[in-house]
């Protein structure tokens, strides 16, 4: 087990995860998706992984997101090199740009 607190790093070598997005989690209320934690959007008291809310399952939004987990243990974290990842970004800029600007449609 790890330390915990704003000076302790993640195995991924990234500081504290909290706040980032809404987390789905594998709960069912009702018709509802259970969710944990807070994003960047919510109000100071709520970034916390201890607050729970409730969401349609059709919902979508950026400060909705879930996080992958393994009970298998891990020896090391792969990490794409740093070239792929430059590449890759670069293709997708690309692509963008020639896609153009998106303007919105009419309900």
């Amino acid at each position: 087990m790890g330390s915990a607190g704003p000076e302790s790093a993640s195995p991924y070598g990234t500081f504290d995860q909290g706040g980032n997005v809404i987390e789905w989690i594998d709960e069912v209320t009702g018709i509802y998706r259970v969710t944990r934690g807070g994003s960047l959007w919510l109000e100071a008291d709520k970034l916390r992984s201890d607050y729970s809310s409730f969401y349609n399952p059709n919902t979508q939004g950026s400060s909705l997101g879930f996080r992958i987990s393994s009970l298998q243990p891990v020896s090391s974290v792969p990490v794409p090199p740093p070239l792929a990842l430059m590449t890759v970004g670069l293709l997708s800029l690309r692509l963008r740009r020639r896609a153009g600007p998106v303007s919105p449609t009419a309900s």
